[in-house]
């Protein structure tokens, strides 16, 4: 009996720790971070990294799903980790707000040009060649849901502002690994 009340027990625990091991996700977005080319520039202040790359906003819903950004500066729904990461912003003549609409597992592609700082890049090449390691930063996607926007009173960017300061609906990446080489090319 105390053999069978012990299987039972062990039995109960592994299937508790497999349920808390899955993530739950409330969330009707997922977003990851794809990273196309790496080049070194520099301007006037001195040397940075530039990452090409695209951020990809999917569906997750069992129907179509809908939120605003504004067509040209959807880069102020956008907040990168650590803050000296720079998602470079483009200009553009005629600036509105839009709602986008994505069936089931559609996805929006955001392409971004970040700008890191060559020492922080440099440090995570000799990471990689030393520890296996990597510099990582991560981006977050403030969300403003279709209907939010129609009910709120406030300024879209005044919204923008309120999401960010409280942390509410601001989806995340998983750590991006900086594992490019001088070579352009990375082992995944």
């Amino acid at each position: 009996m105390r053999k069978k009340s012990i299987i039972l027990l062990v039995g109960l625990l592994l299937i508790n720790l497999g349920l808390k091991g899955q993530e739950e996700t409330n969330s009707p977005l997922s977003i990851e971070f794809e990273t196309i080319a790496v080049s070194r520039c520099h301007d006037g202040n001195g040397n940075y990294t530039e990452i090409y790359g695209q951020i990809r906003l999917t569906n997750q819903t069992d129907s179509v799903f809908m939120f605003w950004i504004k067509n040209c500066s959807w880069t102020d729904l956008i907040i990168i980790e650590p803050e000296f990461i720079i998602l470079q912003v483009n200009e553009c003549d005629a600036n509105y707000r839009k709602k986008i609409s994505l069936e089931r597992n559609q996805i929006l592609i955001l392409n971004s040009n970040i700008e890191v700082p060559t020492d922080f890049f440099e440090e995570s090449i000799n990471k990689l060649h030393n520890e296996n390691l990597f510099n990582t930063f991560k981006i977050g996607f403030i969300l403003i849901e279709g209907h939010e926007y129609d009910r709120s009173r406030n300024d879209f960017y005044e919204l923008i502002e309120m999401k960010k300061d409280k942390g509410v609906n601001i989806l995340w990446t998983k750590p991006i690994n900086i594992g490019y080489s001088n070579y352009k090319w990375k082992i995944e």
